[in-house]
């Protein structure tokens, strides 16, 4: 038996993660994990990539690219505090929601990288330069919503009252 060559061993590796990203799909559409307790945790986890863009123009304005100073510094390490928060709050609420750790890995393996793809490319589909980017920004966020709504677990809680105004 020869082994494979090391060249190709990346493809290996590529295969058996997307395979491990659909069994953590599959089994949260099923049920079985609960990659996002509800509308709000996706929100919540978006979050770790709305804040880095939300703080990036601050950057800009009070500093430029290559002035360091004091309150850039800090804006920084304010920055740092609340992702290492918000990712600590987003850790411990899925390890609430899945008990056991393994389900609890997957969750998170599922829940991080579906969220920052989804909220990307909603940001990108009103901030790309060309029409076809936009489109294809809106195409990605179109088929991640119901890829989303498949693995929140309550349905019922954090989205939008049915009726306004009565």
């Amino acid at each position: 038996m020869q082994w494979p060559q090391i060249e190709h061993a990346w493809v290996w590796i590529l295969v058996a993660l997307v395979v491990v990203y659909a069994l953590g799909l599959w089994l949260g559409a099923k049920g079985k994990v609960v990659v996002y307790r509800n509308y709000y945790d996706v929100m919540l986890v978006a979050g770790l990539y709305i804040l880095p863009v939300l703080m990036t123009p601050a950057f800009i304005l009070l500093g430029g690219k290559e002035a360091v100073n004091e309150l850039t510094a800090g804006l920084f390490i304010v920055l740092l505090v609340l992702e290492g928060l918000l990712l600590a709050f987003v850790l411990l609420r899925t390890v609430a929601d899945n008990l056991n750790p393994l389900k609890a890995l997957l969750a998170l393996y599922v829940k991080i990288p579906t969220a920052l793809f989804f909220s990307f490319n909603l940001l990108e589909s009103f901030s790309a330069k060309t029409g076809s980017s936009r489109r294809k920004s809106i195409f990605w966020t179109l088929f991640m919503v119901p890829v989303i709504h498949a693995l929140v677990h309550d349905k019922s809680t954090g989205k939008l009252p049915r009726r306004f105004g009565r």
